[in-house]
């Protein structure tokens, strides 16, 4: 994602609004990673199977994938969680500290570290092993950068859905007013509006048409659970959310990350 904007309203609660502005370029992959073939696995996968996606307008839905799953051990759950911090500066740093062999590939035991290091453990060989034969589609012995983010990715998200996973971290909580989430997706010729979002899962997992250049999400009102799914999703950076989420009022800013921006008015 080129970018993404989060202002901040006044301190009246009901009348903050939120906006991630996602444009159409995906996250450059580090130099030294092998490119995976793109038929064997997507960039980002479709919603669990147990989520409906039969409401019209309009179907977010896209092709069916698999459901990983995966067991988080227990961290404190903080706004600047260093385990649900997905930026490219942090799972690049993460990978090549996960020993990359020479052409930029890892193995199953340098994955598993990596996994671990991100707060995300196996119980048993016979249970990683399963996860592993997700996660490596296309069967190489091997994991690449693209797969080690999408696997971290997945499994961050899926936890923020489950409600056991919700209820062991009360701070996700802790602002939980209710929050009306819509987007606008668009090019130059052609324009698509949704507002309210009522299928919030169904949306997060999705991604924008093949025509749209730009998906921009507008969130009225602060909920921590909300912000925290879309931060997962777009890769937002924790200072940024950190900002968007804190209790007091922030003086106009603009600051500049990897792959986001964040803007703050009053």
């Amino acid at each position: 994602m080129d970018s993404a904007l989060l202002p901040r309203g006044d301190s009246d609660e009901n009348n903050d609004t939120i906006s991630i502005v996602a444009y159409g370029t995906s996250p450059q992959t580090p130099t030294n990673a092998r490119p995976v073939d793109g038929n064997a696995r997507n960039s980002w996968r479709s919603s669990p199977p147990d989520t409906q996606t039969s409401y019209e307008p309009p179907d977010w839905s896209s092709d069916d994938g698999a459901h990983v799953d995966g067991i988080d051990t227990e961290d404190d759950f903080s706004i600047r969680d260093p385990h649900f911090d997905l930026t490219s500066g942090k799972i690049t740093k993460l990978f090549s500290l996960s020993n990359p062999n020479e052409e930029g590939m890892l193995s199953y035991e340098g994955f598993r570290c990596g996994l671990e290091a991100m707060g995300i453990a196996s119980s048993n060989d016979e249970q990683f092993q399963a996860f592993v034969d997700e996660v490596d589609e296309n069967n190489s012995g091997d994991i690449s950068y693209d797969e080690f983010l999408c696997a971290i990715q997945e499994i961050k998200l899926a936890q923020l859905f489950n409600d056991a996973f919700i209820r062991t971290m009360p701070q996700l909580n802790a602002r939980s007013a209710s929050a009306k989430l819509g987007s606008i997706e668009y090019s130059p010729d052609r324009i698509r509006s949704v507002y309210p979002i009522n299928q919030e899962k169904s949306f997060i997992y999705s991604t924008k048409p093949d025509w749209a250049t730009v998906r921009w999400i507008n969130v009225e009102g602060i909920n921590t659970l909300l912000m925290r799914r879309l931060s997962v999703r777009y890769r937002l950076h924790p200072l940024a959310i950190e900002d968007t989420l804190g209790p007091d009022v922030k003086r106009p800013k603009y600051v500049k990350f990897d792959e986001h921006s964040s803007l703050i008015l009053q």
